[in-house]
């Protein structure tokens, strides 16, 4: 069972961790949170992922939650 990933931060360091981690896990289980939604939203978008904010990522009982 694939454990749910989350990312706070879709910048450059966030967004490539984020694209090498779609390339093993279920897209489907990875949330992306960023400042500003739209970002996180793009690479959602790119990438297969849902989006969420800090919050919901914080308190989602994510697994994994990267920085």
């Amino acid at each position: 069972m694939m454990e749910t990933i989350g990312f706070l931060g879709c910048g450059n360091m966030g967004g490539a961790i984020a694209r090498a981690v779609c390339k093993t896990a279920d897209p489907e289980k990875v949330y992306l949170a960023n400042r500003t939604a739209a970002k996180a939203e793009a690479l959602a978008a790119e990438l297969g992922c849902k989006t969420a904010t800090n919050a919901q990522v914080g308190t989602a009982g994510a697994a994994q939650i990267h920085l």
